[in-house]
């Protein structure tokens, strides 16, 4: 089985929980880094969640992003085909989010 590392999801965090990466079917996937800035000039907090069936959050509760703040998850999470990486937002438009990974076919 051969693995691509590649950007995996970009975008903006929706303020009601949404799905930012699903895995493609017949592969699976290790998500290696989901880096969070606030582009807002308000706080703002945030969810995120693996949803395998039943979603999981991957960051604590309502995690709080100062204006202008910065976070990076270097956690390895493990997800197979129809699984998928989800999250929201307190605002629409204030937190961009990047996912990289490496999906195998």
């Amino acid at each position: 089985m051969e693995g691509v590392y590649k950007l995996l999801g970009i975008g903006i965090l929706p303020m009601v929980r949404g799905q930012l990466y699903l895995c493609p079917t017949r592969t699976r996937t290790v998500v290696k880094t989901i880096s969070l800035v606030n582009v807002s000039g308000m706080d703002v907090t945030l969810n995120l969640y693996v949803n395998a069936g039943n979603p999981r959050r991957i960051a604590g509760m309502d995690l709080k992003l100062r204006a202008g703040q910065y976070a990076q998850d270097l956690g390895e999470y493990a997800i197979e085909a129809g699984q998928a990486i989800e999250g929201d937002a307190s605002r629409t438009d204030a937190i961009e989010y990047l996912i990289s990974g490496i999906e195998y076919h």
